[in-house]
């Protein structure tokens, strides 16, 4: 951070304990990348966009260079705002190098805000296309809405024996788990007790394929 930078807090990557063990299962899998930044005032958010979608082109934690070219997506919300937080959505299924929408959302992009943002590499059988693309957003039954981008493969079937809610068939994993934690969520009313729930099931189910 250069001297009188305004603080910026980021994560980018696979989620997982440590950096080592992180690059070494991100070659291994050849998993998606993720970016969550939580940007004070004065900070520049497109320039991360932009490392993110160096990345996604060529990626130096996949094999030769490998790269995610199954779409990508982000979801940005405006911080201290005089009319309140506002959300931009975007997703595409195009690879994010190639999509010339870039250059526009770096400059609609503003601080303070808090933003994730996903390059998609599809696990096999899965769809692809902008509605693959993350992030996924979920209505809450209070008016709210929870938007997830996830970085892994989880069963299908197991997840659709875990929701309630009616959901259109051919979904991908990702969106069936953003329902089933939208659904855990709306009971908790914590999203870190909706998360342990979640994964607890998951996990008694051995439905996690990798994560």
């Amino acid at each position: 951070m250069a001297p009188g930078e305004p603080p910026t807090r980021t994560w980018c990557g696979t989620r997982l304990k440590r950096v080592a063990e992180g690059r070494a299962a991100a070659r291994e899998l050849g998993m998606c990348r993720l970016l969550a930044l939580v940007a004070r005032e004065g900070a520049q958010p497109g320039r991360f966009l932009e490392a993110l979608k160096s990345a996604a082109e060529r990626d130096p934690y996949l094999p030769s260079g490998g790269s995610h070219r199954d779409g990508w997506g982000l979801a940005a919300v405006s911080l201290e705002t005089a009319s309140g937080s506002e959300l931009l959505l975007y997703k595409s299924g195009k690879p994010m190098w190639e999509d010339l929408n870039v250059s526009v959302l770096q400059q609609l992009l503003r601080s303070p805000l808090a933003m994730i943002a996903h390059v998609r590499k599809a696990s096999s059988g899965m769809p692809r296309g902008v509605g693959a693309a993350h992030p996924f957003a979920v209505n809450l039954g209070d008016g709210g809405l929870l938007v997830v981008a996830q970085n892994g493969t989880v069963s299908v079937d197991g997840l659709l024996g875990m929701i309630k809610r009616k959901v259109e068939p051919g979904n991908v994993d990702s969106y069936l788990y953003a329902v089933a934690l939208a659904e855990r969520l709306e009971e908790a009313g914590d999203l870190a007790a909706a998360l342990e729930e979640l994964h607890g099931e998951l996990e008694e189910q051995r439905a996690v394929m990798r994560m």
